[in-house]
């Protein structure tokens, strides 16, 4: 559970570094930070090859090599290497995937479950939320500054995030998308409620309530993190049969981002046409069907 939540923290911790970046930086400086990440990459280059790939490729001494570089020079790896390389000759001895076991039970079950799941991930409202919350506390006329506000509710995601991370695996992977998607719901159904009011009721019915959508903003960040953000990708490592991992992992990977691009670019159309309150109920319907 731990293991499989860093790629998350780390994710909503790139998202905080943005917002605060943003809050005194124009996009031009902010983009050229960012150059800083990708060249980092370069150094990967001089990191040694995983161990795993070089044994299932016939080159056992490098993999020995590699997988005391790993663990460090004064690591007894013996024993670890000598299950690493049990396990790719036992994988070695089964047939390779063909394209013709996409049409199995065992193949295409687990698939339609992570398509689904990395559906009602996206389409419960986290990319046009996330990429457009300043837009939506200067739409409510909060107290708080956007920029400000955008921080501390970034702030909130990483913290709830790193909760998760430890108690995942005594809570279970149900249990906490479970609440996660009830706090999710509330929070898009209040939302939308401040701003069906104020859409036909005017101003002066929401002067006593600009607290709601600061409220419900962090509510849905810190539930999106307990549970919707990280169990999905949970689920590719737990739920996928060993032998059709890699191939269900870049399919997931693809919906993921697929959907992503698909919320966010159908946001500003979805508010055009049914309003802020529509496009949250929206939202909130689509975790209600999941």
């Amino acid at each position: 559970g731990i293991l499989a939540t860093i790629p998350s923290i780390f994710n909503l911790s790139g998202v905080l570094l943005s917002y605060v970046m943003g809050s005194f930086m124009g996009w031009r400086d902010m983009t050229l930070v960012g150059l800083a990440f990708p060249i980092a990459y370069l150094f990967m280059w001089f990191q040694p090859e995983s161990p795993v790939w070089l044994l299932q490729n016939g080159h056992s001494t490098k993999a020995q090599e590699s997988l005391q570089r790993l663990r460090g020079r004064k690591i007894e790896i013996s024993d670890e290497y000598l299950r690493i390389k049990e396990n790719c000759d036992k994988e070695a001895e089964k047939p390779k995937f063909h394209i013709r076991e996409i049409f199995k039970k065992l193949f295409y079950k687990p698939v339609l479950l992570c398509i689904f799941m990395m559906f009602f991930q996206m389409f419960g409202g986290y990319g046009p939320i996330i990429f457009h919350s300043v837009e939506i506390l200067t739409e409510v006329n909060s107290p708080l500054r956007g920029e400000n506000a955008s921080i501390i509710l970034a702030a909130v995601m990483v913290a709830v995030a790193i909760m998760a991370a430890f108690i995942m695996d005594k809570a279970g992977r149900k249990v906490l998308l479970s609440i996660s998607g009830f706090f999710l719901i509330a929070a898009l159904c209040a939302l939308g409620a401040f701003f069906y009011i104020k859409e036909f009721q005017g101003e002066s019915a929401v002067v006593s309530i600009t607290w709601l959508p600061v409220a419900s903003l962090f509510v849905y960040y810190g539930a999106y993190s307990l549970g919707y953000y990280e169990v999905p990708f949970i689920l590719l490592v737990e739920t996928f049969p060993v032998r059709y991992r890699d191939v269900m992992g870049s399919i997931g990977y693809f919906a993921n981002s697929l959907f992503v691009f698909l919320s966010v670019k159908t946001y500003a159309d979805l508010k055009h046409r049914v309003g802020y309150y529509g496009a949250y109920w929206f939202y909130a319907a689509v975790l209600l069907s999941g």
